[in-house]
């Protein structure tokens, strides 16, 4: 897995499709396993100016990330590392 410091780091390498984990703010650490592929959300656009629309895995809703939240980290994961991740549900 792949780790960027913040989401603006991330975009200049983005692209439809990468399934990423978000690392979250604050004492939470996101990028810490266990992970299920609930975990793990599909990009599904890339803009510069709004940042990556975000899909979690099994929903049909979309999601943006506020421009104030762009300091979290992202791991970006392979599509061998998403396989092997256990549904859990």
């Amino acid at each position: 897995m792949d780790v960027f410091d913040s989401i603006a780091d991330y975009i200049k390498k983005a692209s439809p499709g990468d399934r990423i984990i978000l690392g979250g703010l604050g004492i939470v650490d996101g990028l810490r396993g266990p992970f299920t592929k609930h975990d793990v959300m599909c990009v599904t656009s890339v803009d510069n100016k709004n940042g990556p629309t975000l899909r979690s895995y099994r929903c049909k809703k979309r999601h943006l990330i506020a421009r104030s939240h762009w300091s979290q980290s992202v791991g970006l994961m392979s599509s061998r590392e998403f396989r092997q991740l256990p549904k859990l549900w």
